[in-house]
């Protein structure tokens, strides 16, 4: 049946409203920022009832393109369980107050590009919704097709932050000299976000102590910029000033959030003032809880 040829304004008319969308995802696309930094934690439910005891959990690893989901199992809930999704944010735009953003899964299941591709929708919760910060709504397969908002999908999140870091800072005697280095020179520390946070970059290739206690001060650079990250064994990692335990002229004790790549914990941080261009620091273990980083330092 031979048809005569159309021009593309007539072809393009029969496209109805309601016509299925293709996604389509460059595969070699570079990382884009996600729209939202943890820690956070979030309730979920895949449609069998709310997942909220225990917690899960999201937070940012050390590029702002990535962010590190922990899901915990509900045993009173179907189809929850207990996993970890790294997702490597590509993409965002947004659609009246819907705002969407595409996301790259790592893990051991995303094995082809049908597993590894999703799409998100989320917005800010409304202000009548207590102890809720955002909503989200993960598709089912790689397409964005279902999901038409925050509250529509295979999966939904409601998210909350955790505790806030306003308050506490590093003392004036550190941050009055925005750039440091070890003795050694083989670390360097520089001050960022209004002395709330410390990148701390380790240049030596081994994997010993990544914190040399002696540390000198060096204004030679501006601290200013981007979040402070560290590097522990060439992975980029920032601390976090999150509560002032102790303080004195010479000393303060802190619970620093510490993340390194896309690992991240509590660390009780002390820092001793040895003259005004000399300061030594001492760690503590990772802990997952604020509460119990400088019970054993």
């Amino acid at each position: 049946l031979c048809e005569p040829s159309r021009d593309l304004a007539s072809l393009c008319a029969q496209i109805t409203g309601d016509a299925l969308l293709f996604s389509m995802f460059r595969r070699d696309a570079p990382p884009a920022p996600c729209p939202f930094k943890g820690p956070l934690t979030f309730s979920y439910t895949r449609g069998h009832g709310q997942c909220g005891v225990p917690a899960s959990s999201v937070d940012s690893c050390t590029s702002d393109s990535r962010l590190l989901f922990k899901y915990q199992a509900c045993p009173d809930v179907q189809g929850t369980e207990s996993s970890v999704e790294e997702v490597e944010c590509i993409g965002h735009w947004k659609e009246g107050s819907t705002r969407y953003f595409v996301g790259r899964l790592e893990g051991s299941r995303a094995l082809t590009d049908e597993d590894r591709y999703r799409c998100f929708a989320w917005e800010r919760a409304r202000e009548a919704e207590d102890n809720i910060d955002y909503r989200m709504a993960q598709s089912g397969d790689a397409t964005c097709n279902g999901v038409f908002s925050a509250y529509d999908g295979s999966k939904t999140l409601r998210i909350k932050k955790v505790g806030s870091y306003s308050g506490c800072e590093f003392p004036s005697w550190v941050s009055n000299h925005r750039r440091w280095h070890a003795l050694d020179r083989g670390a360097s520390y520089s001050l960022a976000h209004h002395n709330t946070t410390l990148r701390l970059h380790h240049s030596h290739n081994s994997r010993a102590q990544p914190t040399p206690p002696g540390i000198t001060q060096d204004d030679s650079e501006d601290g200013t910029g981007e979040r402070a990250k560290v590097n522990y064994g060439n992975t980029e990692a920032r601390l976090v000033c999150s509560q002032q335990r102790e303080a004195t002229s010479s000393k303060v004790v802190l619970v620093t959030h510490l993340t390194t790549g896309c690992t991240s914990g509590y660390v009780c941080t002390v820092l001793y003032r040895r003259d005004g261009h000399i300061i030594e620091m001492q760690q503590g273990s990772r802990a997952i809880r604020a509460v119990d980083a400088c019970n054993s330092l």
